[in-house]
């Protein structure tokens, strides 16, 4: 696996950059921060990482390369990927959650949310049953069972 990514690395350097931001749209090696989605961030996003520069209706694009792009999650998604946010750890972005409508034609504004990147995360620690006695739950009441993994300590998971 380690081998690959070297092979891409070395391809990714002879790759040209390229010349216009519809080149760049797609392209598997370079990133433009106008094309990114809401839960993709570009890090670090420093001017030592720029490779290049774009320049279409007058505007400068600066040109990143495709490995400097993450995908950002929330804390509850990276809970389920067995990892947690560092405490003291601002989140990188905050996006609104999508509008739901109700079939009586209410619509109501979706929540917001923080959203953190890999580098601000730790390897989860799962909570136990053993001293309290209780099985720990989430802010509704409920159990979150991800996978096996995520069976609190003290805990069996019985599958019917």
């Amino acid at each position: 696996f380690e081998e690959e990514e070297e092979q891409l690395d070395a391809k990714a350097e002879t790759e040209p950059i390229p010349l216009t931001l519809g080149e760049c749209k797609k392209n598997k090696y370079y990133a433009v921060e106008k094309f990114l989605t809401k839960y993709q961030v570009i890090h670090p996003n420093t001017d030592d990482h720029v490779v290049g520069t774009i320049i279409s209706k007058g505007k400068a694009h600066k040109v990143y390369r495709r490995k400097n792009v993450h995908t950002l999650k929330s804390r509850d998604r990276w809970v389920r990927e067995m990892k947690e946010v560092m405490e003291g750890e601002k989140a990188m972005k905050v996006v609104k959650g999508s509008r739901s409508r109700k079939k009586d034609g209410t619509v109501t504004e979706g929540k917001t949310h923080e959203l953190f990147g890999e580098w601000q995360t730790r390897a989860w620690s799962k909570p136990s049953a053993v001293e309290s006695g209780k099985v720990p739950k989430n802010s509704y009441g409920n159990v979150e069972v991800w996978s096996g993994s995520h069976v609190p300590h003290g805990c069996r998971h019985v599958d019917r």
